[in-house]
C-alpha cells in the first residue's frame, strides 16, 4: 500500500500519519495516536549584543522576531541575577502586521527595560542592576576577536590590544 495518498482523517496531523495508521488499522494492529506528550529542554545559548561597565547588558534590536522574544524570556527567566535592557531602532514598530501591539507594548508587559535608538546615559551611572560590574572592554575584545577569527579563519594576533580598535575605544573609556 502506498503511505502518504489517504487523505488526512480527522485527530492526524499530516497525511502521511493518517496513512501509517490506516495500513497498521487493515493489518489489524492496534495502537494509540499520540497518547502522551513529554516535556523537553534544548540547551541554547544566548550573547547579548553589549555589556556596560557597570555590568548591564543591552541587546540592540531592529527586528524583534517571535523567536528573539521567546529567547529573551527564556534568558530573562532563567538568569534573574543579569540586567538585560533592550533598546530598539524603532519602539513603535508593531509585532506584526495584524498587530497592534508594539515592541515598546512588549517590553512593558514583560518587565524590560527599554530605549529607543541610542542607550540613556543613565544607564552608564545606573547601579541598581544585580550583575556584579565586569572588565566589559576586555570581553567585549575578546568576542569581536573570536567573530572576527571565525570569518577570516585565522588567529587574531595574540599580542594586538584590544584597544588597538578605534570603534572599542569610542565605546568606552579604556583608562
Amino acid at each position: 500500500m502506498p503511505l502518504g495518498n489517504t487523505r488526512v482523517d480527522r485527530g492526524f496531523r499530516s497525511k502521511y500519519e493518517a496513512a501509517v495508521a490506516k495500513d497498521l488499522t487493515d493489518r489489524g494492529h492496534t495502537f494509540k495516536y499520540e497518547p502522551r506528550r513529554f516535556k523537553y529542554q534544548a540547551v541554547h545559548f544566548y550573547t547579548p549584543d553589549l555589556v556596560l561597565p557597570n555590568g548591564i547588558y543591552v541587546e540592540l534590536k531592529g527586528y524583534l522576531k517571535p523567536t528573539d522574544r521567546t529567547k529573551l524570556l527564556a534568558v530573562r527567566d532563567q538568569h534573574p541575577e543579569i540586567d538585560l535592557r533592550l533598546v530598539f531602532q524603532r519602539a513603535k514598530t508593531k509585532l506584526n502586521k495584524a498587530s497592534e501591539y508594539t515592541y515598546a507594548d512588549w517590553a512593558n508587559k514583560h518587565g524590560f527595560i527599554w530605549a529607543e535608538r541610542t542607550i540613556p546615559e543613565e544607564w552608564f551611572s545606573d547601579e541598581r542592576h544585580a550583575s556584579p560590574p565586569c572588565d566589559c572592554l576586555a570581553e567585549g575584545a575578546l568576542a569581536a576577536a573570536g567573530r572576527r577569527a571565525r570569518r577570516t579563519r585565522r588567529d587574531p594576533p595574540a599580542d594586538e590590544p584590544y584597544t588597538s580598535n578605534p570603534a572599542w575605544s569610542t565605546l568606552f573609556d579604556a583608562t
